[in-house]
């Protein structure tokens, strides 16, 4: 990972809810080829600008006139976001030049945290094809990039293999651990609630390890309900691992 970026000193009201490992939402699932993963790893997060839009309910014809089973294109194939701390990010679509940094980060969280249940690094092969494959209008991958480097990604993932699960997506955010807890996470999760409006869904699902503290905070704070836990679902690191359950109706 490029070298060049520099930590930043924090006041503390610009600490925030970024999840322990440096994911938000992450849980037993994997960023790889072929998974339905589940989470996302934070950078350390500085504040957001962006403010929760709250909204009703809908039915599924208003997904249907808003494109929500094939979903539309998104306005713009790149989008500026200025944090609390009046630093500016750049989140933009993934391209095959962003597959070393993003496997960098995702690496990390898989060797060294639980944001991920996922336990061996994938291949340069499998991020290809998990690029190719799961890359698209309905669930686009963004990288997020700083100073001019890339020190995250994040998409909305399928919550579920099945069609009648078609309006619910599942947030997956991943980030440098050198911008954690810089509201990098906030920004990044409020940016993917806008674009799952955008794109017809009517519900987000997160799936976190109840170790990363930080993540169930920020979800709390951005409005996801916390609706159970299953306990030692998953086994990592020679311990039983609880999940907790957000989810959010659009």
């Amino acid at each position: 990972m490029p070298g060049g970026l520099r930590p930043r000193a924090l006041h503390a009201d610009q600490r925030e809810a970024a999840q322990t490992g440096g994911t938000f939402g992450g849980g037993p699932a994997a960023e790889g080829p072929g998974q339905r993963p589940s989470g996302h790893a934070t950078q350390r997060p500085v504040r957001s600008s962006l403010r929760e839009r709250t909204r009703g309910r809908r039915g599924p014809g208003d997904h249907l006139r808003r494109g929500g089973d094939g979903g539309r294109r998104l306005s713009q194939e790149s989008r500026t976001l200025l944090l609390r701390s009046n630093v500016s990010i750049q989140l933009r679509r993934a391209r095959g030049e962003d597959l070393e940094a993003i496997a960098a980060i995702y690496d990390r969280a898989v060797l060294e945290t639980t944001a991920t249940f996922e336990e061996q690094p994938r291949s340069r092969e499998q991020w290809v094809t998990w690029l190719e494959t799961e890359h698209d209008e309905r669930h686009p991958v963004w990288v997020v990039a700083y100073e001019g480097q890339v020190v995250g990604f994040c998409r909305l993932k399928p919550a579920h293999v099945r069609s009648a699960y078609r309006f619910t997506c599942e947030p997956s955010i991943y980030l440098d651990e050198r911008v954690q807890h810089q509201g990098f996470g906030r920004a990044m999760l409020a940016f993917l609630e806008e674009e799952a409006k955008a794109l017809g869904f009517h519900a987000m699902v997160s799936r976190i390890c109840t170790e990363n503290a930080h993540s169930m905070r920020l979800a709390s704070q951005l409005g996801f309900q916390h609706l159970g836990t299953e306990r030692e679902v998953g086994y990592k690191f020679g311990r039983w691992l609880d999940v907790a359950i957000f989810h959010k109706i659009l």
